[in-house]
């Protein structure tokens, strides 16, 4: 007998390519800032961000689309899609700093762990957006594209940590740029939206 299995796990499956490279990554470049190749936590960082990049941007593509579900706004959607990549940050970072990968002296001036979290978080949602958009053309899938654009947030990480600090800078000025414009869009299309029910009302 044929079992179906759901959806869920089929996307998942289908990813892992994408976030055993994301994996691979984070190990190879934490592992030549630090040198720290044996370290547990170095191993453990990498296998937490190749089994659960999935699964994070399922929930990140689930919140947006429920809080713009239930609330009727395109600005409360992001905001779902804003916490649960900043949940997801929040893990990472901790196990980072707390494995002696990062030094807490590095991101004191940015706010230590739940700064660090909120830059990443911020920096990345131009990606997601372009991720969603790419998809609602009919090219790949929503959680599919947003692992792959989180392996290009990693992979740019990783670029700058082995002596291109450059290239990280433009990405995080671009990404934020193309984030905060699509959330202008968002707010703007939400304003709108209240101002004719408003108008209705009356």
């Amino acid at each position: 007998m044929n079992m179906k299995l759901p959806s869920v796990v089929v996307s998942y499956v289908r990813q892992l390519r994408i976030s055993l490279c994301i994996g691979a990554l984070v190990y190879f470049a934490y592992g030549t800032g630090t040198s720290m190749w044996a370290s547990p936590w170095l191993s453990g960082t990498a296998m937490f961000m190749a089994l659960c990049a999935p699964l994070f941007s399922f929930l990140c593509n689930y919140a947006d689309a429920a809080m713009a579900r239930v609330t009727g706004l395109v600005t409360m959607g992001k905001l779902g899609r804003l916490v649960v990549q900043l949940t997801f940050n929040l893990i990472f970072m901790s196990a980072v700093v707390h494995g002696g990968l990062v030094s807490p002296v590095d991101i004191a001036h940015i706010g230590g762990v739940p700064g660090a979290a909120l830059i990443a978080t911020l920096v990345s949602q131009g990606v997601q957006y372009v991720a969603v958009l790419i998809a609602s053309r009919g090219v790949g899938t929503r959680d599919g594209n947003v692992t792959l654009g989180y392996l290009v947030s990693v992979s740019v990480i990783a670029l700058s940590m082995l002596g291109h600090p450059d290239l990280q800078r433009g990405f995080e000025i671009s990404s934020t740029a193309f984030g905060a414009f699509i959330l202008a869009l968002g707010l703007i299309k939400d304003a709108r939206w209240l101002a004719g029910l408003a108008m209705r009302r009356s």
